[in-house]
């Protein structure tokens, strides 16, 4: 039981510091989004809908790549928000949070309880994405091709106008009200009787034309990476805000292709002839539907009336991926100071305890302030402040006590930490951790005299090593140094179990 409330604890932490990373974020990045959408504003729906899909890709990006990215600045005094905005799982390794997790917390604490609200919410939109659909799925496939041959002249000759290459279908039916497309590999494109008995070729042609645009745009696939952003990130306003204006964008863009093709008047009369057969329809539209919302009819034929700048330009997509790729950095590099006990009180407590090696035949693998930036790919020269000791020994060997005392717990390791790790109680509330091994020889509650074995480590497997008091870590560079010798002293091993008393 304690080895699973350890193991919700640390999961329950590890998902709070990326939802609160990305929520900060995400807030960040609108506001240079919604900055840099207002500056080229005079640019094409095409050019807008290309940054805004480019802060959705960063959205996702940064969501699934900050947990093992950072670039640590050694600043204890930092500014809180910069604290705040930069800190993310990086910052407290797993196996110090285990190391830090004493016996205790309750099996369901209120941040396992909000990252199981958020696994259910997650999992429930992305269950009605599913079954909204699915829905469709079942539409088209109990749908008819269409009977009008002039239609399917229209779309063979578009296609070929446009340079589709991909087969399209198109197809009728009576279960739905508004115009849709499905597919990416053998698109769709399914039309209502009402339309088809409704209006004229003329304006099915417009109808099929706009149509065909979502397909020539890829839109479906860019609607599911939309609808999965949402779905994983729902707790971050920047996603829905995102999700309107996406929509929006892609409106604009396959108006305005279906536009430049027929003419905007013809395609503006044909739009307006459809939106009056759809007034008293029920129901929610399909994701790419023709008219979609009644009240954003107005403002796609205002721009249909007059439209922005047709000019095609990477300047601006370049600009923002630069721009988001710089914030990214800045909130990357994170306050990191490690909570270390005073040097002479440090000095005082190994006078006490005289610990002697964890393990036997060991070399010094990481020293205790010393360490790299393993977690980032950039050439930076700080190094991250690594308060333990990381031991390795060639051939598989036994971990011991360092100190007489108390089994705390016997826990397993999660993600790339694994092995179990073990906490040991010594006196006047010191503790010892031992992370990475392989086996344990001891259970909660053992009592340990200095030596005894507590488990195995494989060989060329790293002995991570720490000592605390409270939350403060105890120095122990002293170790590394003046203690060298004795550190590494090799008393013959006991099992815990072989004493008769202690």
């Amino acid at each position: 039981m304690i080895g699973l409330s350890y193991h919700l604890e640390n999961i329950s932490f590890l998902m709070g510091a990326v939802a609160r990373h990305q929520l900060l974020t995400s807030m960040l990045g609108l506001a240079v989004i919604v900055a840099l959408s207002w500056f080229w504003r005079q640019r094409s729906p095409r050019v807008r809908f290309s940054i805004w899909m480019t802060f959705l890709v960063w959205l996702i990006l940064t969501g699934v790549l900050k947990p093992g990215f950072g670039l640590p600045i050694h600043s204890p005094n930092g500014p809180s928000w910069l604290t705040a905005l930069a800190s993310h799982p990086c910052d407290t390794p797993i196996y110090e949070r285990f190391s830090n997790a004493l016996p205790g917390p309750p099996l369901l604490s209120w941040q396992g309880l909000l990252v199981l609200i958020w696994a259910a919410t997650a999992i429930a939109l992305c269950f009605r994405h599913l079954q909204r659909r699915s829905h469709f799925r079942k539409v088209v496939k109990a749908s008819k091709p269409v009977t009008n041959p002039c239609l399917h002249e229209c779309l063979e000759h578009w296609q070929k106008q446009w340079g589709l290459g991909r087969e399209v279908s198109l197809l009728q039916t009576s279960e739905v009200t508004c115009a849709f497309t499905m597919g990416l590999h053998r698109p769709v494109i399914v039309l209502p009787e009402s339309l088809l008995n409704k209006l004229s070729n003329a304006d099915l042609e417009a109808v099929i034309l706009h149509e065909l645009a979502h397909v020539r745009r890829l839109d479906d696939l860019w609607l599911r990476l939309q609808q999965i952003a949402q779905s994983l990130f729902f707790f971050c306003p920047s996603t829905w805000f995102l999700g309107r204006r996406l929509y929006q964008l892609r409106e604009h863009c396959c108006d305005l292709l279906a536009a430049n093709t027929l003419g905007a008047k013809r395609y503006g009369s044909a739009l307006l002839n459809v939106a009056r057969i759809q007034s008293s329809r029920r129901g929610p539209p399909p994701a790419l539907a023709l008219t979609g919302h009644r009240n954003f009819l107005e403002q796609r034929i205002r721009i249909l009336v007059h439209p922005p700048g047709q000019s095609s330009s990477w300047l601006p997509i370049v600009v923002t991926t630069i721009v988001l790729t710089l914030l990214s950095l800045l909130t990357a590099f994170r306050p990191v100071s490690a909570d270390i006990l005073p040097r002479s009180e440090s000095l005082r407590i190994l006078d006490e305890l005289r610990p002697v090696s964890p393990l036997q035949t060991s070399f010094i693998a990481k020293g205790f302030l010393g360490g790299d930036t393993a977690s980032c790919w950039l050439p930076i020269v700080a190094n991250y402040p690594h308060p333990a000791l990381d031991l390795q020994s060639s051939e598989p060997g036994q971990v011991r006590a360092v100190a007489e005392g108390i089994v705390e717990s016997v826990v397993r390791g999660i993600g790339s930490y694994t092995g179990m790790i073990i906490i040991v109680r010594h006196a006047n509330n010191v503790f010892s951790s031992y992370a990475h091994l392989n086996s344990s020889d001891v259970q909660k509650g053992d009592a340990v005299s200095q030596g005894d074995a507590l488990g195995d480590l494989p060989g060329g497997q790293n002995l991570h090593f720490e000592m605390y008091r409270g939350s403060k870590k105890v120095d122990l560079s002293s170790m590394e140094k003046t203690v060298g010798e004795r550190f590494r002293e090799t008393p013959s091993l006991r099992h815990p179990r072989d004493h008769t008393a202690h």
